[in-house]
């Protein structure tokens, strides 16, 4: 009895801080400095923002994401003091790809002002936002080892330091020179952090590059990679199309609404990140217990009936209270993508367990099959529908991927009973 409430106690502990960090990740910039920004700099200028913000949040965090899960994928792989020696190298590979990548980004937007492709406005905005993909990258993959050691209130104050700092300082800069303003007090705010971490943290920069596991590595990163631009661009290309076809007010519009729907899916995806972590000092699907399987079923319910109701109910009010003046057509958005949520919650249950013990071929398939979804269903929808096109192809892409994901999941289950 004892043992069960020790249990109990810690896989409690484990689901409050790994909320707490998506509380923090998610829930901070959407209640915070999303409706403060909106106020502050208006629905166009807020649309702005967004839309630059929408081209570097499609690349993201997906590099360090690949390194980040070929870690937990091999560390059960080697032992305990080779450990440091591992992060170590995943570190020195991040490094040089995330400088590389900025720099291409940089040349592309002075290209893209140059001949006009985009405005100055907008590509402003874009030029802070693209550095701070550096210092988030590097962060979320320092504190990989926090989330193999089950450390996750480490990961949780670290996140939630982060995002405190690129509000407040965000905000301060939306006052100053307004969007672009709030670009580089975002961006300042998330270099700050991480220099506090990387000084914390800086054994793991000090370990010897090896050269065997830099090669085990590579062999899952840039498929990882490429599989989770595949899959993470898929709502911000719906921006991007947005904005070209329409407005920066449309795309304020759908960016309210779909920030507070994932709100909503907090808790879900954080049990999604905490089903990976937990896994990944697991060799085989089967040493998955009944109470693992049981807590799956139990929170996939939840995503797919208790959150929708409570979306239903209290989005509007929500969306009411933090953006006043964005009117009846933000709440008819959130509406439609009420219907996305349990396709979501399919995702992000299926998806770690697919990750961990299946083919990693496996990840880019139903990752592209999603981009190519995207795409047709943006395209169709989109031009004439305006935002209401772009949350029912966010709807219809988000099905698609959560019955590719359960179908993976479900034939790797068959497969290792």
């Amino acid at each position: 009895m004892r043992t069960q409430l020790k249990w109990l106690k810690r896989d409690l502990g484990y689901v409050f801080w790994v909320l707490f960090e998506q509380v923090a990740f998610l829930a901070l910039p959407r209640l915070l400095l999303f409706p403060l920004a909106a106020y502050i700099i208006g629905k166009e200028g807020f649309g702005v923002f967004a839309t630059a913000l929408s081209v570097t949040l499609i690349l993201g965090y997906q590099p360090q994401n690949g390194l980040g899960t070929g870690l937990l994928r091999h560390l059960s792989d080697y032992p305990e003091d080779k450990r440091e020696e591992f992060f170590g190298t995943a570190v020195r590979l991040c490094r040089p790809a995330m400088m590389i990548i900025i720099v291409i980004g940089l040349i592309g937007i002075f290209i893209a002002g140059m001949t006009k492709l985009a405005s100055w406005r907008l590509l402003n905005c874009l030029i802070p936002l693209l550095i701070s993909l550096y210092p988030e990258n590097l962060s979320m993959l320092l504190l990989t080892e926090k989330r193999y050691l089950r450390l996750f209130h480490h990961q949780a104050m670290w996140t939630s330091f982060r995002s405190v700092a690129a509000i407040i300082l965000g905000i301060v800069g939306a006052i100053i020179w307004d969007e672009i303003g709030l670009a580089w007090g975002y961006m300042i705010g998330t270099m700050a952090v991480y220099a506090l971490l990387r000084f914390r943290c800086n054994y793991q920069c000090q370990k010897t590059y090896n050269k065997e596991m830099a090669a085990i590595l590579k062999s899952a990163w840039l498929q990882i990679t490429i599989a989770g631009i595949l899959i993470v661009s898929c709502p911000y290309i719906n921006r991007l199309l947005l904005s070209f076809y329409h407005s920066y007010e449309e795309v304020a519009d759908l960016v309210a609404a779909s920030s507070i729907a994932f709100m909503f899916l907090g808790p879900v995806m954080c049990f999604g990140g905490l089903i990976l972590s937990i896994v990944s000092k697991y060799t085989s699907i089967k040493q998955l217990s009944l109470k693992g399987k049981m807590y799956c079923i139990v929170m996939l319910l939840c995503g797919m009936i208790v959150v929708p109701a409570i979306l239903y109910f209290c989005g509007p009010l929500i969306i009411k209270t933090l953006y006043p003046n964005f009117g009846q057509e933000c709440i008819e958005l959130l509406d439609i993508l009420i219907w996305m949520v349990p396709a979501v919650s399919l995702s992000f249950i299926a998806r770690p367990l697919v990750c961990k013990f299946g083919s990693i071929i496996t990840i880019p398939i139903v990752n592209a099959a999603t981009f190519v979804a995207t795409f047709i269903f943006a395209f169709l929808l989109i031009p004439d529908h305006k935002a209401s096109g772009a949350a029912w192809a966010i709807v219809i892409t988000n099905f698609i991927t959560g019955l590719l994901w359960s179908a993976a999941c479900i034939r790797l289950f068959l497969k290792k009973s």
